[in-house]
């Protein structure tokens, strides 16, 4: 699981403050899943523009396990992080809730390794397009809030 190419996009990213700023606050005020974000973005790094079926299919691996595991760690861990003397497990379930994301990104990952990527696409737009498409599944999600920090986003990550 270490070789996942994904997985050392987002390591590298992820670090960079406003980028996760962004994501973070897409994934608490709309709801959308901070490793569906990332994966647009690595893929249009990669100059893959995704089709509505592809976003669909991507959309639909990661869903099932972030409802089911990533969504309850986290509210776990929310939950525990201003208790008085629960330190050791606030890390404990941050560590677990991390180990969680990346086993939803490797599932992400070998999605996408079976799509087609055009060695010939010019990369201008395509994270934004990718992210605008991703937007589109999501219900009362309004791109129009979105669209701004997606440009930032596609400024930041260069792709």
């Amino acid at each position: 699981m270490d070789s996942n190419p994904f997985w050392n996009y987002t390591l590298e990213v992820y670090g960079v403050d406003r980028i996760r700023e962004i994501v973070l606050r897409w994934q608490d005020d709309y709801g959308c899943d901070v490793n569906m974000v990332l994966c647009c973005c690595w893929l249009a790094s990669r100059r893959q523009r995704l089709t509505d079926g592809q976003l669909a299919e991507l959309q639909r691996v990661g869903a099932q396990w972030r409802s089911q595991c990533l969504l309850p760690l986290r509210n776990i861990r929310r939950y525990v992080k201003p208790q008085a003397n629960a330190e050791s497990l606030y890390r404990q379930l941050k560590d677990a809730e991390i180990s969680a994301e990346k086993w939803q990104q490797l599932g992400l990952f070998q999605c996408a390794e079976g799509f087609a990527l055009d060695p010939d696409l010019d990369g201008s737009g395509v994270g934004v397009d990718n992210l605008h498409g991703y937007c589109q599944l999501l219900s009362g999600v309004e791109w129009s809030d979105l669209a701004q920090e997606a440009t930032q986003l596609q400024g930041l990550l260069k792709f």
